[in-house]
């Protein structure tokens, strides 16, 4: 649960067809030093408007099919690549531009090796990933929190930010003290019930997709454990 997702298998979800935006709103704390959003109680970061602009152009140069991966075997050790095609259209050229400029990485080059981290070295992409703890902490902050239970100190309120993807990436669980008669999943907690509608296609979509990742983790054994980087020049 404490242990960061790897991001070669951030790449890999990406890879077979999960959307780059929604995955790496969900996984991902920075890429290149350029931050996401996190409501963590003892930590609140606000999210980079450039995070925002990433996602919106990494998911047109992924739905133009320009976006790809392999891994690559060099001295016994694997590597996850990260590759832009070069036959594009102007318009994804452009977005592509963009993403290398905002990420420093070098304009002619093509293909980019994935590391865990917040410092990035020279043509590198330093993914910064969340652990499943962070994860659902996040996801947490989109709970409709009963307003006596704020109140009464059994939960912490999340100060509203400016979000833009907020309402589309996150699992939107609601509360009542009945019983849901239409859900998709519900808990009863105390005196109230917790539950996802059955109508809320997207919150559902989330929510498989967060188990889905319990279960990679799971049986990942090889995950990256936390590597202490200190920033020079």
């Amino acid at each position: 649960m404490l242990t960061p997702i790897p991001p070669s298998a951030i790449i890999f979800l990406v890879q077979s067809g999960k959307s780059v935006d929604a995955i790496f709103y969900l996984c991902v704390q920075s890429v290149n030093g350029i931050k996401n959003r996190y409501d963590g109680p003892m930590r609140s970061i606000p999210i980079n408007p450039d995070f925002v602009e990433l996602l919106t152009r990494m998911r047109r140069i992924q739905q133009s099919g320009m976006l790809g991966m392999r891994v690559q075997v060099a001295e016994n050790k694997q590597a996850t690549v990260f590759y832009f095609s070069k036959e594009m259209s102007p318009e994804i050229a452009e977005d592509v531009a963009w993403v290398k400029q905002k990420l420093g990485l070098n304009p002619q080059s093509w293909e980019f090796k994935v590391v865990y981290g917040s410092v990035t070295q020279q043509d590198e992409i330093a993914i910064l990933s969340r652990s499943m703890m962070e994860i659902l902490v996040q996801q947490s902050s989109a709970i409709d929190i009963p307003a006596e239970d704020i109140q009464q100190n059994r939960a912490y309120a999340v100060a509203k930010t400016e979000d833009p993807l907020a309402e589309l990436m996150s699992v939107h669980v609601r509360s009542g003290k009945e019983k849901p008669a239409d859900a998709f999943v519900s808990i009863s907690y105390r005196d109230k019930w917790f539950w996802i509608e059955d109508t809320d296609f997207r919150s559902k979509q989330l929510f498989s997709g967060v188990i889905l990742l319990l279960s990679l983790m799971e049986a990942d054994k090889g995950a990256n454990q936390p590597v202490i980087t200190v920033p020079t020049g």
